[in-house]
């Protein structure tokens, strides 16, 4: 499976702008997981905590999870964050496909995932299959 990174503006003046931001990062990140790629949407990950530890905190995690990524995929308005600008610096670094249009993304996904989607209409249970234990790990603070 492919994992794409969600990268869009999530800062705002208001709560409710940033709500509307996570909305739309939301809308997005499940049309991205019909075309059969999973979504890795940050928006969603610490929108209910984001001002409880510094931004330096969130963003560096960010660009942890975004290392790991296959893809990026940028929502409306994307050229208005710095966080997304810095975000498209790093992934342009590792060579990596970046898409702005979901039937760009739905090519790029089909074209690479043929085994996902004789998975996704073999008729297979996902939740009925066999993964291996995740293995334990500490948080260093």
């Amino acid at each position: 499976m492919k994992f794409v990174y969600v990268a869009g503006p999530f800062r705002a003046k208001t709560q409710w702008e940033i709500h509307q931001n996570v909305i739309v990062a939301e809308k997005y990140g499940l049309e991205i997981a019909k075309l059969g790629a999973f979504p890795i949407i940050p928006h969603k990950n610490t929108e209910s905590y984001h001002s409880e530890l510094p931004d330096f905190w969130f963003l560096n995690g960010y660009l942890e999870l975004l290392v790991k990524c296959d893809a990026m995929f940028l929502l409306p308005n994307w050229e208005n964050s710095k966080g997304t600008l810095n975000e498209i610096n790093l992934f342009n670094n590792k060579g990596l496909p970046i898409f702005t249009e979901l039937s760009k993304l739905k090519d790029w996904v089909y074209g690479l995932e043929s085994k996902q989607l004789e998975f996704k209409f073999s008729g297979l249970d996902p939740c009925a299959m066999k993964f291996p234990p995740i293995k334990p790990f500490m948080l260093k603070v």
